[in-house]
């Protein structure tokens, strides 16, 4: 009886375990990315335009420029404290250029809206239009600041534009990794 009742608590702690340490659905999903990837190209659209009729790719979200984007979540405990530093803050100086900011809302956030004049945010919001295809960039957690260039990362930004080091020198020179193959992305800054 007594061994009955051990070896059912051992196979009960083997499946817990088993339960816990199995990778969950975001682990799934996720790509790890570094500086110098191409992103997956995601889709998206502007808030100005809610039927997605113009929709934008992650490089194209800058005109082919360099740019910041804030990745988001409405509910997001972090992003909330991080978002009054960014109110009315449409670009950002580093070095010697403005960079454009672009927010992108991460999931499907009805809150991002509410959140985005709560805090006065400037800049393009952007919603992903597919659930989940913040994983396919390499987001883990929200906010994160990317410095991309025709959808290349070039690095990332504190969540807070007032910890920026003022002689920052963003380059839009990149060469992208895809596949093993390098592709040269440069842009001459001014």
């Amino acid at each position: 009886m007594r061994t009955t009742i051990l070896v059912a608590l051992v196979a009960g702690l083997i499946v817990q375990a088993w339960y816990a340490l199995r990778p969950t659905e975001f682990e799934r999903r996720f790509v790890a990315v570094q500086v110098g990837d191409t992103l997956q190209d995601i889709r998206m659209h502007y808030a100005t335009d809610p039927r997605g009729e113009n929709s934008v790719s992650l490089s194209e979200l800058f005109g082919g420029d360099c740019g910041v984007a804030v990745f988001f979540i409405s509910t997001c405990p972090a992003c909330r404290i991080h978002a009054p530093a960014w109110s009315g803050v449409d670009s950002v100086n580093l070095g010697h250029r403005k960079l454009p900011v672009a927010w992108v809302s991460v999931a499907a956030d009805t809150g991002a809206y509410s959140f985005f004049r709560e805090y006065a945010l400037a800049g393009d919001l952007v919603f992903a239009e597919r659930l989940g295809a913040w994983a396919s960039i390499g987001v883990r957690r929200t906010p994160s600041v990317y410095l991309l260039a025709r959808g290349v990362l070039l690095g990332t930004l504190a969540a807070n534009p007032n910890t920026y080091p003022p002689l920052a020198q963003p380059t839009c020179h990149a060469t992208a990794r895809t596949n093993g193959t390098a592709m040269s992305h440069k842009r001459d800054t001014p």
